[in-house]
């Protein structure tokens, strides 16, 4: 019981870090960009205003915290100019890639630990949590990076698909529910929450 309530603990922290520099850097980028052509007649829906709190999903957080796939709460930006679209896409994948490979780095390289995370039966608890935020910050970023490699209006691959071809967010608003119904179902069954976690697995060796 002790430990579980740990890893649920672990597990919205690490949820909640992973929403925040998830997005945080595409709002950075936005709010530069918005700078820079001021005056410009690009239109926009949003001000870009970095409020970490704003990232943080609560359904998504629960996702997080019961099967260790969540996704954020993105900022709605439509943007009209291709190469920024595309940067804020790739941005975002780019920033749970780099977490989890830092995070499960620091695991593996740092605290000298594997995938079976097999704890000293002296440690104190402050270790003991850190090791558990740890594994589930990464498997977590793992889990919502797959998250945003899935068409859906409000991920990653939305912005790199509608910044090659306009139209294209008309294809995806029309299968957005379908796509949904889709990723929830996978998670649900435990496809994506295994699939993070082997990928967790494969890198601690």
């Amino acid at each position: 019981m002790r430990e579980q309530l740990i890893l649920l603990v672990a597990s919205f922290f690490g949820g909640v870090l992973c929403m925040i520099l998830h997005e945080a850097p595409k709002v950075i980028i936005y709010r530069n960009y918005i700078k820079k052509n001021i005056k410009s007649e690009i239109q926009v829906t949003a001000h870009g205003k970095v409020n970490p709190i704003h990232f943080i999903d609560p359904i998504g957080l629960l996702f997080c915290v019961i099967f260790r796939v969540g996704f954020s709460k993105p900022s709605y930006y439509r943007m009209k100019d291709k190469r920024l679209n595309r940067t804020l896409g790739i941005v975002g994948i780019m920033s749970l890639m780099i977490q989890f490979l830092l995070t499960a780095g620091t695991l593996r390289f740092g605290l000298g630990a594997n995938s079976k995370l097999i704890l000293p039966a002296n440690s104190s608890f402050s270790y003991e949590f850190l090791m558990y935020f740890l594994a589930s910050y990464a498997i977590i970023c793992i889990g919502m990076l797959i998250t945003n490699l899935f068409p859906l209006l409000t991920t990653d691959m939305s912005w790199i698909l509608t910044s090659s071809k306009p139209m294209t967010f008309v294809t995806l608003l029309k299968s957005d529910y379908l796509v949904k119904m889709v990723w929830l179902l996978l998670v649900v069954l435990r496809v994506i929450p295994q699939l993070s976690f082997n990928i967790f697995r494969a890198f601690m060796g």
